[in-house]
């Protein structure tokens, strides 16, 4: 069966939805059925009520004839009834009135264009939105003032209204990468005075006994070796030892002797560390 093109024809606009806008690229022939018209409006002519009964009349005179029949020897009244809400008035000032109030006929939106591409908008605040985002060139002081500042993520160019708004966005969307683990070095440490005791008169009431004490630290996340020195009270060098310390270990350094305190009047002993920073400790003992 072979159908020719020409022949062809779009779905009747009585049968089913409209086609979708991305349809009209390829049968750009398909014009969309015509919005429904909107629902008669009432006329805006009063109704002439019966102030005897429920009737209801087009002019002053039928009204006027009716209770000359139906309700001889009543007066001629006239009452005017809303043809919209069936609110009745003695005075046709009063249903103007009415009318004007309750029944005005609603305002057109004020429609905001862009000056530089046309595209409407609701508000004078979108316009200027739609100015920093769109046209980016335009300079601030052309932007009307009254359009609050557009807070725009440094990341991703995403805008937003508010500063609070900005800075939520950047908590869940760019979290701050965690900071680098700091390196694994070693960090030797020792305090700057030693403790030092002395033990009184411990040989013949003469000779004193003198313990000397210092602690020393690897307060690194690393192992390491290093030379300490052990220095006497004329600067001469009485040890050099090597102390390898694990991350937090720590070693402590002793040293003791006997002085005879009625020939020296004090004893010092220094330690002296091959690290940078809190590489010495010293400690006196004297009479």
């Amino acid at each position: 069966m072979k159908i020719e093109l020409e022949n062809w024809a779009p779905m009747p606009l009585n049968m089913g939805p409209p086609l979708p806008r991305s349809m009209q690229i390829y049968w750009p022939w398909y014009e969309p059925a015509p919005p429904e018209a909107p629902p008669e409006v009432p006329p805006e002519a009063p109704i002439y009520a019966c102030p005897y009964c429920p009737a209801e009349f087009a002019t002053e005179a039928e009204l006027f004839a009716h209770i000359s029949t139906a309700h001889a020897g009543q007066p001629p009244q006239v009452i005017y009834m809303c043809p919209l809400c069936g609110a009745r008035f003695p005075t046709m000032t009063e249903l103007q009135q009415h009318t004007s109030v309750f029944h005005a006929p609603p305002e057109a939106p004020p429609v905001y264009t862009c000056p530089y591409c046309g595209v409407p908008f609701a508000s004078q605040a979108e316009v200027g939105y739609h100015i920093q985002i769109v046209h980016p060139e335009v300079p601030p002081e052309e932007i009307p003032p009254e359009v609050p500042p557009v807070y725009t993520c440094p990341s991703c160019g995403v805008p937003f209204a508010s500063q609070a708004e900005l800075d939520y966005h950047i908590q869940i969307a760019h979290p701050p990468e965690a900071p680098p683990a700091p390196p694994e070095v070693p960090a030797f440490y020792m305090p700057a005075v030693m403790d030092v005791t002395v033990t009184n008169g411990s040989i013949l009431g003469v000779y004193w006994r003198v313990d000397f004490s210092c602690p020393i630290k690897n307060i690194g996340s690393t192992p390491a070796t290093h030379t300490i020195k052990i220095w006497n009270s004329i600067e001469q060098t009485e040890q050099t030892q090597q102390i390898t310390l694990g991350p937090q270990e720590t070693h402590v350094w002793s040293h003791w002797r006997y002085i005879n305190f009625r020939q020296i009047s004090y004893v010092t002993y220094r330690l002296t560390g091959d690290w940078e920073g809190d590489n010495v400790s010293e400690g006196t003992a004297q009479t």
